[in-house]
């Protein structure tokens, strides 16, 4: 399984996941989930987006989340067990929150 992760900044989340959604099945996969959602206000507002995609019993997935005027942190794994890669993803979500909970920390 591969796996990477990343920070952009002048990017929401949904747009690094429709990014990633794009190249996918320009490449043939299937996208089999993709969503996302936003809230609060202010310095401590943000938004989520993820997405995951199959072909031939190749899985991927991207995951990315941020705070309104902060950089977006995302995943990406790819493999060959989808199980691993819903983890993988899933994990990574787990991460972001926490690096979203240091930043509101740091700011108090």
């Amino acid at each position: 399984m591969q796996f990477a992760r990343y920070s952009v900044d002048g990017q929401q989340p949904q747009q690094v996941v429709d990014y990633y959604t794009g190249i996918w099945q320009g490449e043939g996969y299937t996208i089999t989930s993709s969503g996302g959602g936003g809230g609060g206000y202010g310095q401590y507002g943000g938004s989520g987006a993820g997405a995951t995609g199959s072909k031939s019993g190749s899985f991927v997935a991207v995951n990315a989340g941020g705070q309104t005027g902060a950089s977006t942190y995302f995943s990406v794994c790819a493999g060959a067990d989808e199980q691993a890669v819903r983890q993988c993803n899933e994990n990574n979500n787990n991460q972001n929150n926490d690096q979203n909970n240091n930043q509101n920390n740091d700011g108090n």
